[in-house]
Formats: structure tokens, sequence, C-alpha cells
């Protein structure tokens, strides 16, 4: 059987954000970044709707995005977050974070 890149970047995407609702986030940023990097470069629209759910996982991880980022791809949700999070460590406090369609993941402390 073959499967056409299209369907697997598809599939990776799909994969990457059924593991971020499971709390697997290792295999959240490997399938969303996955999907991100064999996503055709000119679809915008595509690369925000993956970076919706790859930014949470980035930052539950410690990772937080670019401004320019965030920018280009009309993300600004997540900018408070950035900011947030540099001034105390969210993790220690319990919280969630939006992502999708009001979809929220839930950051317990002690992580």
């Amino acid at each position: 059987m073959c499967i056409h890149a299209q369907n697997f970047f598809r599939y990776a995407y799909y994969i990457g954000r059924k593991a971020l609702f499971d709390a697997d986030y290792g295999s959240a940023k490997e399938n969303l970044t996955f999907a991100l990097t064999h996503c055709h470069k000119e679809s915008t629209k595509n690369k925000r709707l993956i970076l919706t759910y790859l930014i949470p996982v980035n930052l539950l991880r410690g990772r937080l995005p670019a401004t320019e980022l965030l920018e280009k791809y009309d993300l600004m949700q997540f900018a408070d977050i950035s900011t947030v999070s540099l001034e105390a460590p969210f993790r220690a406090r319990g919280c969630q974070i939006p992502i999708g369609d009001g979809d929220r993941v839930g950051v317990r402390g002690g992580h």
C-alpha cells in the first residue's frame, strides 16, 4: 500500500494532536514538528493550524515562541502566556493553555 506524502503529513498532524490531548508531549512534539516541516511551504493556513497545537506543546516543555512567529501566523493569543511564563513558571501554579477551537490543555504543578 502506497501512502502519499500529503496523507502522511495529515496523519502526523492528527497523531500529534491526539498525543497532545493524551498528555504524551514527546510524541505530540515529534509528530506536529514533522507535519510542520513537511507541509507545503506556501500553506500559511496549514502552518497556522499546526502551530496552534505545537506552540502549547513547546510551552509545556519550556520553549517560548518568538513574537515574530506569533505575528506572522496571527497567533497572538499565545503572546500573553509567553509573557506570564517568563514572570513565573506556570507549571508550578497550575493553569490551562488555550488551544484550537476553545479546547484547553491543563497543566498541573510538580511536573
